[in-house]
């Protein structure tokens, strides 16, 4: 027992043979209670320099899993706690009141970051020099290290299976600490010095996370909910030091001039420049697009359209190149409308997706992406043509002018090469407009003599036509002359 136990222990080299006899003596007296009384991690080598070892009592029900979670706030780390006390059998059944060791705290060791989506001009930085270099997929970042994008530009780094950060166009951000405490627990400190950044894991425990963003002036904290699930974007505004954090998944603390608050899921917070952070507020819900999922177009630039939001001051819109969206290809801010046309895209497949902007600032949820081709590098530039048609007894005046007959009847044609028509309308004498089904026109109840008919169509664009008027009398007493049909692009009429 003595050799093995002097084998266990790493000796000096120096060490004299007195000593050695003494210690043999020392150990030989000492009992088993002694020993196990010791500093736990003296008793054996450490499994890795740093770690803190612990004595534990065996309970009822205890398993080693169970133990490790208890100290670690993670279960990988049991069959290391396995392999410090070899005598254990079964380490989910185990003699109530043994005394074993345990990892009680791990020391953090430096980590990186990999690049994992570079979508166009994405440049690394890095540290000290701050040289500058082409990302590429695979590139590993360390402490201090940045990273940056350009217009209409992204990049995505993970740090573990379970944690990425999405890093949005024109943004330029620092990894000020990379590190973890324990195995499947993270520590990460990230500095946005210009643009926006998003976090999104999805933790193995419901405590696994711990990050910190520095955006501006502020400090976010954010924590996993009880799924896990974290979901955060951080934007500094412009070159001040204010700053907008929005929270789509779990929860966040925000610290600025020296105050803090709790932001919630589905809340933000604006943080002027200098000053505490503005009360949380809701964040607005998703657009809803009014285009049908994976459209094709054999033209170059559609219309997209979506459903108002009530409390919207403006819109953002992204084209991907992923159904993720983390791919950016354009990004448009500040729209108004509740639609956007491009000038023309390039052939290939689509996935878009929009949010509100709050009058605050904040970013609402932004829509599922939807798909779309295009494929035709031709733009449509052209509004669609609308005729009006005489059928059955009438004849024309003019160009503009027809005289209908009692058995006669009006239609409408209209002809768009590129989008196609997507709705033709008409009305009478400035009344209200009618969506045209194809059914045959005729002055409605109690209109005789004279009465103005507009026509205009819409291509799936969202191109109209010009107004077409035309001036249609009604003689329901003469007989009709031969049919004469004349359109709006027509500058005389044409007899059958």
């Amino acid at each position: 027992m003595v050799n093995r136990l002097l084998n266990r222990r790493v000796l000096p080299t120096v060490a004299t043979v007195a000593f050695k006899v003494a210690l043999t003596l020392v150990l030989t007296l000492a009992s088993p209670f002694t020993l196990e009384a010791q500093d736990p991690s003296k008793v054996e080598p450490l499994p890795r320099p740093g770690d803190k070892l612990d004595w534990y009592v065996v309970k009822e029900g205890d398993t080693l899993m169970d133990i490790t979670i208890e100290y670690l706030g993670t279960h990988r780390l049991w069959e290391e706690n396995w392999r410090l006390n070899p005598k254990i059998r079964d380490p989910r059944s185990m003699r109530i009141g043994r005394r074993i060791r345990v990892i009680s705290e791990r020391s953090p060791t430096s980590e990186d970051a990999e690049v994992t989506v570079v979508s166009r001009v994405v440049r690394t930085q890095r540290f000290p020099t701050r040289t500058e270099e082409e990302a590429r997929v695979g590139d590993r970042l360390q402490e201090k290290d940045g990273i940056r994008t350009a217009e209409s530009s992204s990049a995505e780094l993970e740090f573990d299976p379970d944690s990425r950060l999405h890093i949005g166009e024109k943004s330029l951000i620092f990894l000020e600490r990379v590190d973890s405490t324990l195995t499947g627990v993270k520590r990460e400190s990230i500095e946005i010095r210009r643009g926006q950044a998003e976090v999104r894991a999805r933790a193995t425990t419901a405590k696994a996370k711990e990050i910190e963003i520095l955006v501006g002036n502020a400090r976010a904290r954010p924590t996993a909910d009880a799924s896990g699930s974290l979901q955060v974007r951080s934007r500094r505004v412009g070159d001040s030091a204010a700053a907008k954090v929005m929270v789509y998944g779990g929860n966040s603390e925000v610290e600025a001039g020296g105050e803090k608050v709790d932001v919630p899921r589905g809340m933000g917070t604006a943080v002027p420049e200098e000053g505490p952070p503005s009360p949380p507020e809701k964040l607005l819900p998703a657009p809803r697009p009014e285009l049908e999922e994976d459209s094709r177009w054999n033209y170059s630039n559609p219309e997209i359209r979506w459903r108002a939001i009530e409390g919207a001051s403006s819109y953002d819109l992204e084209l991907c190149s992923d159904s993720k969206c983390s791919k950016l290809f354009r990004r448009v801010e500040g729209l108004k409308k509740t639609s956007w046309t491009p000038e023309r895209l390039p052939v290939q497949e689509f996935y878009w997706r929009v949010l509100a902007v709050s009058e605050s600032g904040l970013d609402g949820y932004p829509s599922r992406p939807r798909s779309f081709a295009i494929e035709s590098e031709k733009p449509d530039t052209k509004a669609p043509v609308v005729a009006v048609i005489l059928e059955g007894a009438g004849h024309h005046r003019g160009p503009s002018q027809v005289v209908l007959a009692k058995s006669g009847r009006l239609r409408l044609e209209a002809m768009d090469d590129a989008s196609g028509v997507a709705i033709v309308r008409y009305r009478w004498d400035s009344g209200p407009w009618k969506t045209w089904k194809g059914e045959a026109l005729k002055p409605p109840k109690g209109l005789t003599g004279t009465a103005q008919l507009e026509v205009q169509a819409e291509d799936r664009r969202g191109s109209i036509s010009p107004t077409k008027a035309v001036t249609v009398s009604f003689d329901f007493e003469n007989p009709a002359p031969p049919v004469v049909e004349w359109t709006a692009e027509d500058s005389s009429a044409t007899s059958h």
